[in-house]
């Protein structure tokens, strides 16, 4: 992959910005970088293709798309190999790819490490999209022929699905592994939030 060196744009900035809910963590943006990468955009294009609804719920950068936060030397491998399933871990909905709309929550330490602050944002192809209930748990809408099995790609398919909405977390979850390619890297600084405007003395 090749990085361009430092792209900042406002569009981008913005949308950073607009992303982080209150109650998150709170950050300004540095740097940004684009990632370029024929060969993951070749696959991605391929996935969208192979989609139920192949022109919808397509989240491009820096006008929408998704953030997703992890450590520097995964980033390396992200931006050069693309999302790697082996090492999906799964969650509520399944061995996924869990990616945030909040940027604030997708930048907590846990995520990016102690000392180096980066969220990738990412294209995303969702398909049609499984919108799941608040509170409701994957077990409450797979078919009754399939007890005890989590979500995956190929159910997900049997069902007319490819991605699953996740109300509880606001996250989205994609199955396939070029549903999702790194088109920004964008690194950011903590900062504390400002403190609440306090009214002025009442006068004498």
């Amino acid at each position: 992959s090749d990085w361009s060196s430092d792209v900042c744009s406002s569009d981008l900035q913005d949308h950073v910005a607009r992303s982080v809910q209150p109650g998150g963590e709170c950050f300004h943006v540095g740097e940004v970088y684009r990632v370029h990468n024929p060969l993951l955009d070749h696959k991605h294009e391929r996935t969208a293709r192979a989609l139920h609804g192949a022109h919808s719920n397509r989240a491009v950068p820096p006008q929408g798309g998704y953030f997703h936060g992890t450590s520097p030397a995964a980033t390396a491998l992200i931006c050069e190999h693309g999302f790697d399933p082996a090492k999906w871990k799964g969650g509520h909905f399944g061995r996924g790819q869990y990616l945030s709309a909040d940027a604030s929550k997708a930048s907590p330490r846990q995520y990016t490490g102690e000392s180096d602050c980066r969220v990738l944002l990412v294209e995303a192809c969702l398909g049609n999209v499984l919108p799941m209930e608040r509170g409701k748990t994957p077990q409450d809408v797979l078919p009754r022929s399939r007890p005890g099995a989590g979500l995956t790609p190929e159910g997900l398919r049997e069902m007319g699905y490819d991605s699953v909405a996740a109300p509880d977390t606001g996250e989205i979850v994609v199955y396939m592994r070029f549903q999702a390619v790194p088109r920004y890297v964008v690194h950011f600084e903590r900062c504390e939030p400002s403190p609440p405007l306090q009214p002025p003395p009442p006068l004498p």
